[in-house]
C-alpha cells in the first residue's frame, strides 16, 4: 500500500473509532441511570421498565437520521456537517440532564425526552459514519477491515465504561459525587468525536441546485397566516405522498423497531436484584462486563 492511501486510511480509522469509543462511552451512564430511575425519579417497576424502553428510540428509527443527512445538504455537506452538529449537540443534551438533575427536577418526562434527544445523536453520528465508511470502504477496499475496527472498538469502550459504571455509582451512594456529574461526564466525549470529524471527514461540497433570486417580500402577518393554513390544509395529502414515495425506508424503520422490541423485564429485574438480593453497582457492573 503507497503512503498516501495508508494516510487516507488512517485518517478514517480516527473517524471510525472515536465514533464507536465515544458510542460506547454512552454506557457510562447506564447504571447510574438504573439507580436515579429507581431512587430519585421515584418510579416503580412498571414506569421504570416503560422509561427505560423508552429511552433509546432513536436508535429504532436509524433509515430516518440516514434519508435526513442524504436528502438535506447541511452548510453544503451531507456528511461532514450533520456529524460535527449531531456530536455538538450530544453534548448539549446531556448538560440539559446534567442541569436539570443539579437543580433537583424529579419529573420522569423530562429525562426520558432528555435522554432521548442525546441517545438520538449517537445513532445519527453512527449512521453516518457508516454512510463514510461504506462509501470510503468501497473505494478502498477496505469494508471488512473497517467494521472489524469499528466493533473492536467498541467492545473495548464498553468494557472499560461498563466496569466505571459501576464504580461511580457507588462513590454516589457514598456521597463523594452527584448524578448530575455522570451526566455531565458522559457528555464530554462527543466533543472529540466533534473535533475528530472536523479534522479528518474528506468530503467536498455537495452540488446544489441554482436558484433564482427572489425579490425582497414585505414582511405581513396575513401572509404568515394563509401560508401557515394552506401547509395544515396540505399537510395530510403531503404525508401520503412521503409514504408512497419512500415505502422502503419506511419498511426498513418498522424492520428495526420490531427486530429490537422485545417485552423483557430488564429494569423489573434489575430492581428485584437491588431490593431482594442485594446486589450492588459493582455486581451489576460485573455482570454487564461477563455480558460483553
Amino acid at each position: 500500500m503507497s503512503k498516501q492511501p495508508r494516510a487516507e486510511v488512517g485518517r478514517l480509522k480516527w473517524i471510525f473509532g472515536t465514533t464507536y469509543v465515544v458510542q460506547g462511552s454512552s454506557a457510562l451512564s447506564d447504571i447510574p441511570t438504573l439507580y436515579f430511575i429507581k431512587f430519585v425519579l421515584n418510579m416503580g417497576d412498571a414506569g421504570g421498565q416503560l422509561f427505560q424502553s423508552l429511552k433509546s428510540i432513536g436508535w429504532l428509527v436509524k433509515p430516518l437520521w440516514g434519508f435526513i443527512s442524504d436528502r438535506f445538504p447541511l452548510f453544503g455537506y451531507r456528511r461532514k456537517s450533520w456529524f460535527i452538529l449531531m456530536a455538538l449537540l450530544g453534548v448539549v443534551f446531556w448538560l440539559f440532564n446534567a442541569l436539570f438533575a443539579f437543580l433537583g427536577v424529579r419529573i420522569p418526562l423530562v429525562y426520558l425526552i432528555g435522554f432521548n434527544l442525546a441517545f438520538s445523536t449517537y445513532a445519527f453520528v453512527d449512521v453516518v459514519a457508516d454512510a463514510i465508511m461504506v462509501e470510503h470502504g468501497r473505494r478502498l477496499k477496505r469494508i471488512g477491515s473497517f467494521i472489524t475496527f469499528q466493533w473492536t472498538m467498541l467492545s473495548l469502550a464498553n468494557a472499560v465504561v461498563t466496569a466505571l459504571s459501576g464504580w461511580f455509582q457507588e462513590r454516589i451512594q457514598d456521597g463523594e459525587m452527584a448524578y448530575w456529574m455522570i451526566f455531565l461526564a458522559t457528555g464530554l466525549p462527543p466533543l472529540v468525536t466533534a473535533l475528530v470529524g472536523f479534522m479528518n471527514i474528506p468530503e467536498r461540497p455537495a452540488q446544489l441546485p441554482t436558484r433564482r433570486r427572489q425579490p425582497a417580500r414585505v414582511f405581513q402577518w396575513r401572509t404568515i397566516y394563509s401560508k401557515a393554513l394552506q401547509t395544515l390544509r396540505s399537510l395530510p395529502a403531503l404525508v401520503r405522498s412521503l409514504i408512497k414515495t419512500n415505502k422502503l425506508l419506511l419498511l426498513l424503520v418498522l424492520f428495526i423497531v420490531l427486530w429490537n422490541f422485545s417485552p423483557s423485564i430488564g429494569y423489573i429485574e434489575r430492581s428485584y436484584l437491588i431490593d431482594t438480593r442485594e446486589f450492588t453497582p459493582a455486581a451489576f457492573g460485573a455482570i454487564s462486563l461477563y455480558r460483553l
